[in-house]
């Protein structure tokens, strides 16, 4: 008998290409994303040498300022456990308190990095009120108030730009550094004040009006404290995009040309009292104000395209899968691997690039030459201008796509859901014979 011829059958490996290939495809862009996160560390690298030269101008200029006081302190005669006498200080608070001020914004270069400092003149007025009673309410019958002294805490004393004058009903008393209690505040300038005595033991109840012009410098931001029983701060600048912060947001017109905005705080939106001795309130913690805010900066823009790296990648291997597909054209893996360190690559452009003009032109400069590099390497791949000029178009869409969600803050997650959306229903479009093209 003749022997019977068996069929020849296909090797696992020949009828299961396309699936080991698409396998092989996501194990290599899994691996790019170790490349794709040493970028990562780079882009957070350059953004902490960016800080570090804020932190080295602030320290030339004049760093974050936050504005406490005034506060007038008295002190007096305490006895500690083991029977020795020290002296400890009560404090109070203005009735009224009311700032004004301008903010004018600089900015300054330290290297290759962009640093926004201001100028600020700021009128500081307002009046005590009801000290005797609120002295009788702490029940401390020994207050020197002859040794009486007002205190304002300035953060950074750097950024004071001229000599200071208290004008004390009617009486103008120079202040000087640093302040003779530290219980409240570490940094401040303070001046001794005359308080009408009907004896050292007796505080006659009166108003008394203060006020100070403060020209202060610094970087970033300005804040204040509520420290008034009534406080109401009003600042302009022409800084057309502030961050409101701290404990309360307030009243504020915005335009092209600046902001004016407009804080009115009470006592009864604060967690410390108008007057006390011996607790210690951390009064800075109830602060209010802004920041000159530069939005996203180009290291965080940087950071959240870098975020995106396994779209990056992804859709671009895939690509290239669905070419080799449908139009029969071999690729080694190898061709891939360069291919995604091509796309690697193009976050080192970016930063490189933002660093010296701005982010949106490096943006699409660094996607012009990653696109021009890989289109003509795909020209040479499948022998085809036509396929590479397909490839571009495709990685031409990816870049405008991340482009458009790097811009967006508020619809970001929109903009990517809908986007990612598409771009699945589209690989499933494509993909829906694959399995035919597989077994054929």
């Amino acid at each position: 008998m003749e022997e019977q011829q068996r069929p020849n059958r296909p090797s696992f490996f020949s009828s299961n290409r396309l699936s080991i290939k698409g396998a092989l495809l996501v194990f290599m862009t899994l691996l790019l994303l170790i490349p794709a996160k040493i970028v990562e560390g780079l882009i957070e690298e350059r953004s902490h040498r960016q800080q570090e030269a804020v932190n080295e101008v602030g320290k030339k200029w004049g760093n974050e300022q936050t504005l406490v006081g005034p506060v007038i302190s008295v002190p007096y005669y305490d006895v500690s456990k083991q029977g020795h006498r020290i002296t400890s200080y009560a404090h109070f608070l203005p009735s009224k308190l009311k700032v004004n001020g301008t903010v004018d914004p600089e900015k300054r270069r330290r290297g290759i990095f962009e640093v926004i400092v201001y100028k600020s003149d700021l009128k500081v007025e307002g009046s005590f009120k009801h000290l005797s009673k609120n002295a009788k309410e702490l029940g401390i019958p020994n207050l020197q108030w002859e040794n009486a002294f007002l205190r304002m805490g300035i953060s950074d004393l750097r950024g004071i730009k001229e000599e200071l004058f208290l004008n004390w009903d009617g009486q103008e008393i120079p202040f000087e550094a640093g302040s003779l209690s530290k219980d409240l505040m570490s940094s401040a300038v303070s001046a001794p004040i005359q308080l009408p005595l009907d004896s050292l033991d007796q505080l006659q109840d009166v108003a008394h009006n203060f006020s100070f012009s403060l020209a202060l410098k610094g970087a970033s931001s300005l804040s204040f404290c509520p420290v008034g029983k009534e406080n109401a701060v009003e600042i302009s600048s022409p800084w057309n995009s502030p961050s409101f912060q701290g404990s309360y947001l307030p009243e504020y017109e915005l335009d092209k040309n600046g902001f004016k905005a407009k804080w009115n705080v009470l006592a009864l939106n604060r967690p410390f009292p108008q007057a006390w001795s011996g607790n210690t309130y951390l009064l800075e913690q109830s602060s209010f104000g802004f920041s000159l805010h530069q939005g996203v900066n180009n290291y965080q823009k940087s950071l959240r395209s870098a975020k995106y790296a396994i779209l990056f990648i992804g859709l671009t291997f895939l690509g290239f899968f669905f070419v080799e597909m449908l139009y029969k054209k071999g690729t080694h893996p190898f061709q891939y691997a360069l291919v995604g360190f091509a796309l690697c690559l193009f976050y080192t452009l970016l930063v490189s690039f933002s660093e010296h003009i701005n982010f949106n032109a490096s943006y699409w400069i660094s996607t012009a030459m990653t696109i021009a590099l890989i289109c003509l390497y795909a020209m040479g791949i499948f022998k085809s201008k036509r396929l590479g000029g397909a490839m571009g178009g495709i990685l031409l869409g990816i870049y405008s796509f991340i482009f458009v969600i790097i811009q967006l803050e508020d619809l970001a997650l929109l903009a990517g859901s809908l986007g990612l959306f598409f771009i699945l229903a589209v690989v499933m479009f494509f993909s829906k014979r694959m399995n035919e093209k597989e077994v054929g």
